[in-house]
């Protein structure tokens, strides 16, 4: 069994639905719906790597948490990953429980990040409250704003 599989088999058990992805290509190929949802991707992903990956959502705007999981993580690239707004940077061996209670605060955040959003909070606030970063609270909004259908939320020029 894959990893891959033993994570899907994970999330069933506690009836997350889950879509799953055999690389960065794949996932970028299919139309996913909207609503709650994280991404877990490993650092090495066949093809286009996981932080490269990360990078690309991003500049595409496509705000979805992201929680990374790997065997071969160091500091600097768990630094790299959560200062470019990473939920979450696991390594392997991954205990059940930590991780989907990684996932559970990833999805929770979301619905956090809009109650603060609805009370008329600035971003900054909000980061500060939740104790992340910025960009992680931007990319929680980009989000929001598209599950709700209300735009990107940012300022047009």
């Amino acid at each position: 069994m894959t990893i891959r599989e033993a994570l899907v088999d994970l999330f069933e058990t506690v009836e997350l639905r889950v879509e799953a992805y055999s690389s960065a290509v794949e996932f970028s190929a299919i139309k996913r719906n909207d609503g709650p949802c994280c991404i877990v991707l490993d650092v090495r992903l066949p093809g286009l790597g996981g932080l490269e990956f990360q990078r690309r959502l991003r500049q595409e705007q496509i705000p979805t948490p992201i929680i990374f999981i790997t065997g071969h993580g160091d500091v600097p690239m768990s630094v790299q990953a959560m200062k470019a707004g990473a939920t979450e940077f696991l390594t392997k061996p991954i205990r059940d429980q930590e991780f989907l209670e990684a996932v559970q605060t990833a999805l929770a955040r979301e619905q956090q990040v809009m109650e603060l959003l609805v009370a008329g909070r600035a971003n900054k606030q909000i980061a500060g409250e939740l104790a992340v970063s910025e960009v992680t609270i931007w990319l929680h909004r980009l989000q929001v704003m598209r599950t709700m259908r209300l735009g990107s939320g940012l300022p047009t020029r």
